[in-house]
């Protein structure tokens, strides 16, 4: 044989062993091929979200969906901010007994303060420096007249400034709908001291009198109802009845208030 016949089969059995495709070979360690992704595939890792569930499965469990409605309860019900800033406003109507079988006086009053909130997803307590006026005023008949054609009447304004400390629990969360918020209910416990400056009197028979008024240290329990018309920015509304502890059976005084206030958070 020549050799040039050998060299000849051996060029053809080197280009044949190169030319083997690599796609068709065995791994013959045995370890399992590695996959290369399809171009334009994501290699993110899944998130365990059904196929078509859309942002509706990445809710947290604190999210449930009732009648179209979203409810966030602990984030729409309350401010992300843990504190709260606001001035409010309070119409009283007291009401005063000076001893047994008197008449009741009437009255009205009026307040201003500010109100400052730390708050938790379903209590808040607040801090409410504040300045108040009451008018109360009542009618002195004749003694052993049935019925006396000028009564004296006689009317006490005095002007306090206190503090106030409030508890608010959560009573039903506000619900987010397409168009905002829906208000949050609360019940309210506080209390209230208020020092008088001033107090004057007047009747229909003497001319004006300064005189001394006491303090008063008041109990009131109510609710309230705050809608947020801006993030973070809530107005609020109350109704609460009041009773002076130092009241005893000499004197009396009690009555309602209504309030309005802003609420703006703060941090």
């Amino acid at each position: 044989m020549r050799p040039s016949f050998v060299f000849y089969w051996l060029l053809v059995a080197m280009l044949l062993s190169v030319a083997i495709p690599e796609a068709g070979a065995e791994n013959l360690s045995g370890a399992p091929q590695k996959k290369v992704p399809k171009i334009g595939a994501s290699t993110q890792p899944s998130l365990g979200v059904p196929k078509g569930a859309g942002i509706q499965g990445l809710e947290s469990p604190k999210q449930r969906k009732l009648g179209g409605k979203i409810i966030r309860r602990g984030i729409a019900g309350v401010p992300s901010k843990k504190w709260i800033l606001g001035p409010e406003l309070t119409f009283d109507g007291p009401l005063g007994k000076v001893k047994s079988g008197a008449s009741i006086s009437k009255g009205l009053g009026f307040g201003v303060g500010v109100s400052l909130k730390y708050q938790w997803p379903e209590f808040r307590v607040a801090f409410v420096p504040s300045y108040r006026s009451l008018k109360l005023g009542r009618e002195i008949d004749g003694s052993g007249v049935l019925f006396d054609p000028s009564p004296v009447t006689i009317t006490q304004t005095i002007q306090y400034v206190g503090t106030g400390a409030w508890f608010s629990f959560l009573i039903e969360d506000g619900a987010m709908t397409d168009t905002g918020r829906e208000p949050a209910w609360w019940t309210e416990l506080g209390t209230e001291f208020l020092i008088p400056l001033s107090a004057r009197q007047t009747s229909s028979v003497s001319e004006e009198l300064k005189i001394k008024a006491q303090k008063l240290w008041l109990i009131l329990l109510g609710g309230s109802v705050d809608y947020e018309f801006q993030r973070n920015n809530y107005l609020r509304a109350g109704f609460h009845i009041f009773y002076n502890l130092p009241g005893n059976a000499e004197g009396r005084l009690f009555g309602a208030r209504a309030q309005i206030a802003f609420d703006f958070g703060l941090l």
